[in-house]
């Protein structure tokens, strides 16, 4: 997922006001418990990850399908070297679809990439993964489920004014 850092033009107030958001909701929600995905049209998950670096991470999957065929989502997070998960929070879901969580801290500075991996029964489901830098930066990707759905950015693209450039790719 690519999403991971916010705008040079955004403001601290409002990273801290995600940042207090993010803790809030977890102290609402409780980090611990079980871990399901969230049924929307259709259904969505959306686990939000909150970063050693200040950046509140919300990563979701759209999933054109019925809750009864879907059988886990697994988020891979790929960040610059140095960087640590301080929390996952999971919100309630009551379709209870198992999600699971994978960070590592390998790449390149300025660089995230995030692999979305929805499983089905059914195979050739539509999947559209998103990461969302709480209320500053929307990146995504769609592509199919039981396949990796991969989302990059990286940071300083080559618009000229240091800038992020997201590029969002289907694996």
């Amino acid at each position: 997922m690519a999403f991971l850092f916010a705008p040079e033009r955004a403001r601290p107030a409002a990273l801290g006001a995600a940042v207090f958001g993010a803790g809030l909701l977890a102290s609402l929600l409780g980090a611990g418990g079980p871990h399901h995905a969230h049924a929307a049209l259709g259904c969505r998950s959306d686990p939000i990850v909150a970063l050693s670096n200040g950046l509140v991470v919300h990563l979701s999957a759209t999933i054109s399908d019925a809750p009864s065929d879907i059988t886990g989502v697994t988020y891979t997070m790929h960040a610059p070297a140095g960087v640590s998960v301080v929390s996952v929070v999971y919100p309630p879901d009551p379709n209870n679809i198992p999600q699971t969580f994978h960070f590592y801290a390998d790449n390149p500075g300025g660089v995230w990439d995030t692999y979305t991996n929805v499983a089905t029964k059914t195979t050739g489901i539509g999947v559209t993964a998103t990461a969302e830098v709480l209320n500053l930066t929307i990146f995504s990707a769609t592509g199919l489920s039981n396949q990796d759905v991969h989302v990059h950015v990286q940071q300083g693209g080559q618009n000229g004014d240091g800038g992020h450039n997201g590029d969002g790719q289907g694996d």
